[in-house]
């Protein structure tokens, strides 16, 4: 008797689950369904995808992890008008940690700003 009841109540909420059979789809499923002919040429590729914001790195095809570590270091410093002390601790290092990678890096405030 108690089954029944448990039943009942499913069906009145309207979650038997028959509605709801195919829309969680397997990724492994979906991925087979997919023309393995496509190129990136064949979809929308960057179309109306939005410009990154002002202050953030992106990686791109080649770069290093010392390219990818100069771009942050001069993002951050831009971003707190060169202030040293505020970036060495927004990147967690020390000043002078920070003042010898600009040197490394040949970062110059000027330069920064025009990139």
């Amino acid at each position: 008797m108690g089954a029944e009841r448990v039943e009942e109540a499913i069906e009145l909420e309207g979650a038997t689950g028959e509605e709801d059979a195919g829309e969680d789809t397997d990724p492994v499923q979906e991925a087979g369904r997919m023309d393995p002919h496509a190129t990136p040429d064949d979809g929308p590729g960057m179309a109306g995808v939005p410009a990154l914001p002002p202050g953030t790195v992106a990686y791109r095809s080649g770069m290093t992890l010392e390219d990818m570590e100069r771009d942050v270091i001069a993002a951050v410093l831009d971003s707190v008008e060169w202030n040293r002390r505020q970036a060495a601790e927004i990147l967690g290092i020390g000043e002078r940690t920070l003042y010898r990678k600009v040197r490394k890096y040949g970062l110059e405030e000027e330069v920064v700003r025009n990139i």
